[in-house]
């Protein structure tokens, strides 16, 4: 159980581990926020009421990015992980702003391929190869 929640894996399976790593942990970060709420005497929060926010949405990024993943969704068993992660990662950096597009596309392949050998190799879990796996 303790290793479904994701809280700490115990370097062991037994349930003392678990249930003593489990006591210990959640004081942690309670004694750490509460310390901080102490310290600060609340003048950081407050501020003028007449401060009026400007907020700015760059919706042409966020429908690139939100379009590459719906393409990605709908090509990644046909095409495969190399291929349209690729795509994923070259069009999100297209999207924020990157001016070096070839470059992009390298280190996009480059870390699609590192991301297929970490989970095939690291990890024992295979991602689509779609029409490469027989070629590759």
């Amino acid at each position: 159980m303790c290793q479904i929640t994701g809280f700490i894996r115990a370097a062991e399976n037994s349930p003392q581990t678990c249930f003593a790593t489990l006591r210990i942990f959640p004081p942690v970060p309670t004694t750490a926020m509460a310390s901080t709420a102490v310290t600060t005497d609340g003048t950081a929060a407050a501020e003028p009421a007449t401060r009026v926010w400007k907020t700015f949405s760059d919706w042409r990024t966020t429908a690139l990015v939100f379009g590459a993943v719906i393409v990605f969704i709908a090509i990644l068993n046909p095409v495969g992980w190399i291929l349209s992660s690729t795509f994923l990662f070259w069009t999100i950096s297209y999207a924020l702003g990157s001016k070096r597009k070839l470059f992009d596309f390298g280190i996009a392949i480059i870390f699609a391929s590192c991301t297929q050998l970490a989970f095939s190799a690291g990890l024992g879990l295979n991602l689509p190869s779609g029409f490469l796996g027989g070629i590759l």
